[in-house]
């Protein structure tokens, strides 16, 4: 009974530390990823890269890019930044190998990429039927991938993208329709129309700010802190007073 105890034990152990190391391994390996700016329906164009990130050790690899032919048409496909002193082969539609719709990367380097960077950057020219709530739709699948001299399999996000709607802009407010523009004559005061007790004040440019009841000046009432100040002496003084005969 104790060996079936141990040999559970043991399994029960390898199964911890597999199912622990397993997040680790899916966190170092490299990842594709297709990225792009904001899209809105007044754009013509639209610049999509295909980047890779945690580029550890990888010196070669083969990732095939579809999109949507029909509402993009490729202008312009450019090994990226990331692949800096790479070999780079791309077969589109404008060099004649593939089809609208499909773009083929292939590159190798003598030394591995640096961990993050570009591998291709590409602009589209948008039909005329690219309206907003229109979803582009772009996607890439790595057909070969190296590292350390091994094969990898590396983690992918496509590209899903909304087309936003025009920017209107912000309307510009009409002169004089603010409070604040308003002006009847300059300031009033107390001997005035009485608009500036209690209520809000304005100030020689028509300007109006809320004053929230603050009492400010020669309009300050000091009856009450003085009364209140009275109170205190008079408490103090009857205190001390009443010590004194206590003492005695």
């Amino acid at each position: 009974m104790k060996h079936i105890f141990i040999k559970a034990a043991a399994v029960l152990t390898c199964a911890f530390l597999l199912g622990h190391s397993m997040p680790v391994y899916a966190a170092d390996v490299p990842l594709i990823e297709l990225k792009s700016g904001e899209i809105n329906e007044e754009d013509s164009q639209a610049t999509i890269s295909c980047a890779i990130a945690r580029a550890s050790g990888v010196t070669s690899g083969k990732i095939r890019i579809k999109y949507e032919g029909e509402k993009m048409k490729l202008e312009s496909a450019n090994a990226g930044e990331g692949l800096s002193g790479a070999m780079c082969e791309i077969n589109d539609c404008l060099s004649g190998n593939k089809k609208e719709g499909e773009i083929v990367v292939a590159f190798a380097a003598a030394s591995p990429l640096k961990d993050n960077g570009s591998l291709v950057d590409m602009t589209f020219r948008l039909g005329s039927e690219v309206k907003a709530q229109t979803v582009l739709e772009v996607t890439a699948s790595v057909e070969e991938l190296a590292a350390d001299g091994q094969d990898v399999t590396p983690e992918v996000k496509q590209l899903s993208v909304e087309v936003g709607k025009a920017d209107q802009g912000q309307a510009t407010p009409t002169p004089g329709t603010n409070d604040g523009d308003k002006s009847d004559g300059g300031d009033k005061d107390n001997g005035g129309s009485g608009k500036n007790a209690g209520g809000t004040q304005k100030d020689r440019h028509g300007n109006t700010s809320k004053t929230g009841g603050t009492k400010t000046g020669d309009k300050t009432n000091v009856a009450v802190p003085a009364a209140a100040a009275g109170i205190a002496l008079i408490a103090v003084t009857g205190l001390l007073v009443w010590r004194k005969r206590r003492c005695r």
